[in-house]
């Protein structure tokens, strides 16, 4: 291989005590529904709920770097991850083929300037794409997601209450808090950051393992 990673375990375990970056006690369970923004959601891509546990591949901020999200997706298949969550600032239809052998859930960044080939190329693979915001119900937990330059947009999702974790790009800066009783994680990006990566999640039990990459 031609990348070097490293794996760091800074989540939560399944007894919810406090790690890096959190504080003590735990976090909503319930996940209370409400109707959401429209998705393009090609036929035979849900998420597999029977699955427990599942791992989820979450990264933003590609910004057309091949050579990094196919490092990415090594990672990725040698993990056993076939879900992932994209944060957006895609920019290329080249970076949506990359993971085309991935159930991949995507929204749009503030770079996304020319959605229309985007969108088509997720379809095409049978991808989802969720717009500037998504939600997915997965083993019992919530996870939302945005890119976060609609900053109103964002704290509403983190405020609400409805959400396990809301994960983010934009910043390209990697952080694991919480806000309003809400757990919020921006996986990096693999463009402009040090190191670049991006995060595993385990689901249900929400304990995340960061990937470095090779700068």
């Amino acid at each position: 291989m031609r990348f070097l990673h490293s794996l760091r375990s800074v989540g939560m375990t399944a007894g919810w005590g406090p790690s890096i970056g959190m504080t003590a006690g735990g976090f909503p369970s319930s996940l209370s529904s409400r109707p959401r923004e429209r998705s393009d959601r090609a036929e035979g891509s849900p998420i597999r709920k029977e699955e427990c546990p599942l791992l989820i591949g979450v990264l933003s901020d590609s910004h057309g770097r091949l050579e990094r999200l196919a490092e990415a997706a090594e990672i990725f298949s040698s993990m056993g991850v076939e879900t992932l969550i994209h944060c957006g600032d895609i920019t290329t239809v080249e970076a949506v083929k990359t993971l085309a052998d991935f159930e991949v859930h995507w929204v749009f960044g503030n770079c996304d300037w020319n959605e229309d080939p985007l969108r088509a190329a997720m379809i095409r693979f049978g991808h989802t794409c969720h717009g500037v915001r998504g939600e997915l119900d997965v083993v019992g937990r919530r996870l939302g997601f945005t890119h976060g330059h609609r900053y109103e947009e964002f704290q509403a999702m983190v405020s609400s209450g409805e959400n396990d974790v809301v994960f983010h790009g934009h910043t390209h800066v990697r952080r694991d808090e919480v806000e309003h009783g809400t757990r919020v994680i921006c996986p990096g990006a693999l463009h402009h950051a040090a190191p670049p990566g991006f995060v595993v999640l385990t689901v249900p039990e929400l304990k995340s393992e960061w990937v470095d990459l090779l700068d």
